[in-house]
């Protein structure tokens, strides 16, 4: 018989042309054998808003789609390249002795600020050792790899001012370094108030820093704006 006529597709799949019956094979590539009929996706599945998933036309649609996603991968590559060298261009053109002298005066306001009494920070420790119970605070500098890979002078300074604002409060807080990895701290303290008490004092004065233009267009690096709209 009619092999168009006798396919009976099953419950929430619509059957398709008789044209499109007999040719599904050659469509899917497949060679039927002489002498046989052969069916070849014969069936359309109905989706919920009555619309079905034809093969060709989902193939098609996947194919544009993944078209689209590579091109809009170039394209982001060549901005991005393109920024970069902008970036490239705009760093050939600075006086990098005045940067250097503009940056290194930045941090010796920050170094003098914040200097550390060596002999003081020497007694805590004597005291923290003593203690059954210690607090430990652990600090990290967000996105410092990122930072160093673009701007490993800017990001530099910025570290060091980071630093010495942090053993100011350490110190100021009766706290002890008990490490540094990289950029990060691991500090010990003899009670929770001390602990906090450090926290706030270096938020604070990260935040009232007069930081260097350049620092603040590394990535994560902001100016922090109050309530009032005001730096």
């Amino acid at each position: 018989g009619d092999i168009c006529q006798t396919t009976v597709c099953p419950k929430g799949f619509k059957k398709k042309t008789c044209e499109e019956i007999e040719t599904g094979c050659e469509t899917a590539g497949e060679v039927c054998p002489e002498g046989y009929q052969c069916l070849c996706d014969p069936c359309i599945e109905i989706l919920p808003d009555g619309h079905t998933t034809d093969p060709l036309v989902i193939n098609t649609l996947m194919g544009v789609l993944s078209g689209m996603v590579v091109l809009a991968a170039y394209a982001f590559y060549k901005w991005r390249k393109h920024m970069r060298a902008l970036e490239e261009e705009r760093l050939r053109s600075l006086d990098l002795a005045v940067l250097e002298s503009d940056l290194q005066e930045t941090l010796d306001l920050c170094v003098g600020k914040y200097a550390i009494d060596v002999q003081t920070s020497a007694g805590v420790a004597e005291k923290i050792f003593e203690l059954e119970r210690i607090v430990l605070v652990f600090t990290d500098i967000l996105d410092s790899t990122l930072m160093a890979a673009e701007d490993a002078l800017m990001y530099r300074h910025a570290q060091e001012i980071h630093d010495s604002i942090i053993r100011h409060h350490i110190a100021l807080n009766n706290g002890y370094e008990m490490n540094t990895q990289g950029d990060s701290f691991e500090i010990v303290f003899i009670d929770t108030l001390s602990a906090a008490q450090f926290c706030k004092g270096v938020q604070l004065d990260l935040l009232q820093t007069a930081w260097h233009p350049g620092i603040l267009k590394l990535p994560s690096c902001h100016v922090v704006l109050g309530m009032n709209g005001k730096p």
